[in-house]
């Protein structure tokens, strides 16, 4: 009996490890923020459900972005 609940444990353990592994791996990091300098374009248009919608399309050069 001990051996099935020993094995059982190992298991759990086995599982929850791997599922912690999977969330840090896909989840996980560090996060990156960007600070927008510069006025966009403003778009309004809607949803497919009708609701409105506002997106603002920027020009970033490509240098900007590559320095840290």
């Amino acid at each position: 009996m001990k051996k099935v609940l020993v094995g059982l444990l190992a298991i759990m353990v086995m599982i929850i490890a791997s599922g912690y592994t999977y969330y840090k791996m896909n989840y996980g990091g560090e996060s990156y923020y960007v600070q927008i300098l510069v006025n966009g374009e403003r778009e309004e248009t809607t949803a497919d459900d009708h609701t409105p919608m506002v997106i603002y399309h920027y020009k970033l050069d490509s240098d900007v972005i590559l320095k840290s």
